[in-house]
């Protein structure tokens, strides 16, 4: 449906006992384009203790291996876009509960290593289309 289906509707029925006629009214809402709240900061964190935290997706980080990371990808959109996560040029599935957990707009590194730096994208996919922003993380130093 398009915006020129938008309109009153008559069902019209008619036999020998009568005609009856039902009406309604109908709108039509289009599908609007993701959006997602990101971040543009740079944030170095080279706390000894490994405390955990939390940015938005678009921060690029900088913390010691072992600190725990949550990225967050918070969207709007038209219908509710789906959210997905990407490392590199791989999708990011299920859960690996001691590694990394993966929920509807997180994505939490929990045991982190010099190997899990690089770049992490949230995708927002909707019938409106798709957005993408993306995070730059490195980890230095032993755990």
């Amino acid at each position: 449906m398009t915006q020129d289906d938008v309109g009153e509707y008559a069902c019209v029925a008619t036999n020998i006992a009568g005609e009856t006629v039902e009406v309604t009214y109908t709108t039509v809402i289009e599908p609007t384009f993701p959006i997602i709240d990101s971040s543009n900061t740079s944030v170095q964190v080279f706390d000894p203790t490994r405390k955990p935290i939390t940015v938005k997706i678009g921060s690029h980080v900088t913390a010691l291996t072992g600190t725990p990371i949550t990225l967050t990808c918070d969207v709007t959109g038209f219908p509710e876009p789906k959210v997905g996560w990407v490392k590199g040029f791989t999708t990011i599935t299920g859960t690996d509960a001691e590694r990394l957990i993966v929920s509807d707009k997180r994505l939490s590194l929990l045991s982190s290593a010099v190997s899990d730096s690089g770049l992490y994208m949230c995708t927002a996919t909707s019938p409106g289309g798709q957005a993408a922003a993306v995070s730059n993380i490195t980890f230095v130093g032993k755990q």
